[in-house]
């Protein structure tokens, strides 16, 4: 019989020898079509900036609490401000063949203890990462993101 919750709900089995998740250590992820990289205002900003600056309008930050972002400086200023904690953590999104960083993801309320609780915080792709085109093993087009 499963186990339940307080509240009789099923939970399943628990899990032997079973000990919480270690804090996101900052590694680069290797992805298909581009990778993560913990977000670095140096390596980072003036490309993210630039590939965000080729929006016609605002509308990728409508739901974001910051943004857009006039000049260089003010990016740069949000992203040491802002993306240099822990919680939330912040990664550059870098395309494979062009080595451009073209978005920034983030995971926020990062608790190793609450598993379930600890989740994608946002995602913000420029318009050049949804322009970018790669050629797969079948030659279909797809997109980078």
């Amino acid at each position: 019989m499963p186990a339940t919750n307080p509240f009789g709900q099923p939970v399943g089995e628990a899990l032997a020898d079973w000990r919480p998740p270690l804090h996101p250590q900052g590694l680069v992820l290797e992805g298909r079509f581009a990778r993560l990289e913990p977000l670095d205002v140096d390596r980072h900003a003036a490309s993210l900036h630039a590939a965000n600056a080729l929006a016609a309008d605002a509308r990728n930050w409508t739901y974001l609490p910051y943004g857009p972002f006039d000049c260089l400086d003010a990016y740069r200023s949000w992203i040491e401000t802002s993306c240099c904690g822990h919680d939330p953590l912040f990664y550059a999104v870098i395309e494979g063949a062009s080595g451009m960083a073209l978005g920034v993801a983030s995971y926020l309320r990062i608790a190793p203890e609450w598993v379930d609780r600890s989740r994608p915080h946002q995602f913000l792709a420029s318009p050049a990462a949804y322009r970018r085109r790669h050629r797969s093993n079948d030659s279909a087009d797809e997109t980078c993101v």
